[in-house]
C-alpha cells in the first residue's frame, strides 16, 4: 500500500511538473532593426514634450509610436517613455534616455505576444532633423527619420 501512494505521488507530481514545463513561455532573444519616422514637439519653458511616430520592422510589422518625455535644453540629456503598438494591436512599452550623446531604448513590457519583452535598441538619425520654432507658444518641433538596432527577447 506505501509503494502505491509513492508511486501514484511520484506520478502525480510528475504530470504537475510535465504541465507547468508544457505552458511556460520560452523566451528567445531575436535581433531586431527598425525604421521610423516621427515629430516630438517639446516646451521651450519646461522641457517638456511628447512624440508621435510610425514605422516598420520584421517583429512588430508596421508600427505606431507614442511617448512623453523631457529634454534638459542645456545638456541636451533627455529621458521619456511609450508604447509601440503592432498592426495587431500588441503593444510593446518602452524607456528611453539619452545622456551625453549616448541614445538607447529600453523595452520594458507589453502586451499580447510581447507580454513580459525585455531588450535594447540603439537609434541612430537617418535624416538631417527638422526644426521648427514657434515663439509664440515657446515649443520646438523637431521630425526625424531613423534606424534602431538591438535585441528583442519574448
Amino acid at each position: 500500500m506505501k509503494a502505491k501512494t509513492i508511486i501514484v505521488l511520484f506520478v502525480a507530481l510528475a504530470m504537475i511538473g510535465w504541465t507547468a514545463g508544457a505552458t511556460a513561455k520560452d523566451l528567445v532573444e531575436r535581433p531586431l532593426r527598425l525604421q521610423a519616422s516621427g515629430t516630438e514637439t517639446a516646451s521651450l519653458v519646461t522641457g517638456d514634450g511628447e512624440t508621435q511616430g510610425w514605422g516598420e520592422c520584421a517583429h512588430l510589422g508596421r508600427f505606431q509610436l507614442e511617448a512623453k518625455g523631457h529634454v534638459d535644453w542645456i545638456t541636451g540629456d533627455s529621458f521619456g517613455s511609450g508604447i509601440i503598438t503592432a498592426a495587431n494591436g500588441d503593444q510593446v512599452f518602452f524607456e528611453s534616455t539619452q545622456s551625453g550623446g549616448a541614445y538607447i531604448i529600453t523595452f520594458t513590457g507589453g502586451t499580447g505576444r510581447f507580454h513580459g519583452v525585455t531588450g535594447t535598441v540603439i537609434p541612430t538619425l537617418t535624416s538631417i532633423p527638422v526644426i521648427t520654432v514657434d515663439l509664440a507658444t515657446m515649443t520646438a518641433t523637431i521630425t526625424s527619420t531613423y534606424m534602431a538596432v538591438g535585441t528583442i527577447t519574448y
